[in-house]
């Protein structure tokens, strides 16, 4: 359900969609993985919310680089499973987005994703950005593949955040 349709539903009946509060998780560090299978790129954030019927709002702006020459994947985890994502089909890979060759090593591209999750517990729950490579190669983030001094490669910061929303009465 878009944001926007939350919020004018909530207003039209007064009661529910308000915002009982927010967790955010900035990183401004590198980190790097090579795997093959999704791993976890150090930008998470844990929240526990007060109410099993609540619902909690991702929203996600993460700044990924990756190495040429292959596919990459970043998508966004509940609890270490896959979420914002589409349909198991065959032997397709369910992913947030698809990294492909662009401008080369000093490409920094953003991964924005907004999820709204109804998780159905008053239990702590971990949302995190993950990346993973098809069969080799690099996704970072907050950097480019060939973050060197002296020319134009650049660093940048991700944030993560999580908000409880009330349920409607």
């Amino acid at each position: 359900m878009a944001l926007s349709k939350i919020l004018s539903e909530s207003l039209a009946t007064g009661v529910g969609g308000k915002v009982l509060q927010v967790v955010s998780s900035f990183k401004s560090d590198t980190a790097s993985t090579s795997s093959t299978t999704f791993t976890s790129l150090g930008l998470s954030v844990s929240i526990t919310p007060s109410s099993a019927s609540n619902k909690i709002l991702i929203l996600t702006d993460a700044k990924i680089g990756h190495s040429t020459g292959q596919i990459r994947y970043v998508a966004l985890f509940k609890d270490g499973a896959i979420i914002s994502t589409g349909d198991t089909a065959g032997t397709r890979i369910k992913t947030g987005i698809t990294l492909t060759d662009g401008d080369g090593g000093q490409k920094i591209e953003p991964y924005v994703a907004t999820f709204l999750d109804s998780p159905a517990t008053t239990s702590s729950i971990t949302y995190a950005v993950y990346g993973r490579v098809y069969t080799s190669g690099t996704v970072y983030i907050n950097r480019s593949d060939s973050d060197g001094d002296g020319g134009n490669d650049a660093r940048a910061g991700s944030s993560i955040i999580a908000m409880e929303i009330s349920a409607w009465l």
